[in-house]
């Protein structure tokens, strides 16, 4: 997969999350944004080749909204940044529908996966998952999905620990 980081570091996601903002916020008229949706409760879980998933230690047991099953693909020296990429979004209580992806697809991700979700109510987390799936291509959904652009993520060191 060709790195978002090109020559000096320059990210070429930028387009895409700004298509996103400007159709959500038209369409709902809203503050929400991709990277509001994308950079909140991060967390992990292992895949299956490599242990448990410890999805249940998270404390998330009523959790429901939209979730993001992410990569860490890359890093950034210069900006002390890990690139990450989309694999899955979903909708609906995180941990079962984790623990079901967890046991029922092949991540192939040699370790770690990384979650990210935002408590939403089902209507407006199924207009977002579909949003989200006009525009991008994420590799894991098979339904409904269109788009044509990768979804990308920057996170911290601490955001990933």
């Amino acid at each position: 997969m060709k790195s978002c980081y090109e020559g000096i570091c320059h990210c070429n996601c930028n387009d895409e999350l700004n298509l996103f903002n400007e159709i959500i916020s038209k369409e709902l008229n809203t503050d929400l944004t991709l990277n509001k949706i994308v950079r909140q409760n991060i967390g992990w879980f292992s895949d299956r080749d490599t242990c448990d998933h410890m999805l249940n230690e998270w404390g998330l047991k009523n959790a429901f909204g939209l979730y993001f099953i992410w990569y860490k693909e890359d890093y950034c020296a210069d900006h002390d940044l890990f690139h990450m990429t989309c694999k899955y979004i979903g909708k609906g209580h995180i941990v079962k529908r984790l623990i079901n992806h967890y046991n029922t697809k092949n991540f192939d991700a040699g370790g770690l996966l990384y979650f990210t979700f935002i408590a939403l109510e089902n209507r407006l987390a199924k207009y977002v998952e579909q949003l989200l799936l006009d525009i991008y291509d994420i590799p894991l959904n098979n339904s409904e999905k269109r788009g044509k652009n990768r979804l990308c993520a920057y996170f911290t060191q601490n955001e990933v620990d």
